[in-house]
C-alpha cells in the first residue's frame, strides 16, 4: 500500500509541477509579446503625420501641440533591451537619435495599457 501511495504522490507532484511550468511559460510568452509591441510602438509613433494623430499613441488623451510634434519627429527611436512589463504598465530604455546631427542618448520611457492597447505614458526627450 505504501508503494501505491508513493507512486500516486509522485504522479500528482509531477502533474502539479507541470501545470505551474505551463502557466509560467504562458506568462513569459505574454511578456515577450508585450515587449515586442512596445518596441514597435516606440519605432513607429514618430512617423505620424500630425500632432493630432501622434496624440493617439499617448495615454490619457494627452494633447500634443504642433511644437511638441515637431520636436518628436526630429528624432528616431529604438527600444534598448527589453522593457519590463508588469500588470498593464511598463518601463523601458529608449535610444533617442537626432535626425539632424546624429547624436543619441537614452531615456527611460513609461508605458501603460489603454483598453488593451499599449500606449506611451511618459516620453522624455534629451
Amino acid at each position: 500500500m505504501r508503494i501505491v501511495t508513493a507512486f500516486f504522490t509522485a504522479i500528482l507532484s509531477m502533474m502539479v509541477a507541470g501545470c505551474g511550468e505551463s502557466a509560467n511559460q504562458g506568462k513569459t510568452n505574454t511578456q515577450t509579446n508585450d515587449a515586442a509591441k512596445l518596441a514597435s510602438l516606440v519605432t513607429e509613433f514618430a512617423d505620424t503625420g500630425s500632432n493630432q494623430t501622434m496624440a493617439n499613441y499617448f495615454t490619457g488623451g494627452k494633447k500634443i501641440t504642433p511644437a511638441d510634434h515637431k520636436k518628436y519627429i526630429s528624432f528616431s527611436y529604438q527600444m534598448e533591451g527589453t522593457a519590463s512589463v508588469s500588470n498593464g504598465s511598463a518601463k523601458g530604455n529608449v535610444k533617442i537619435s537626432s535626425d539632424t546631427d546624429g547624436t543619441s542618448s537614452t531615456k527611460e520611457w513609461e508605458f501603460a495599457q489603454d483598453k488593451g492597447v499599449w500606449k506611451i505614458k511618459d516620453a522624455p526627450l534629451p
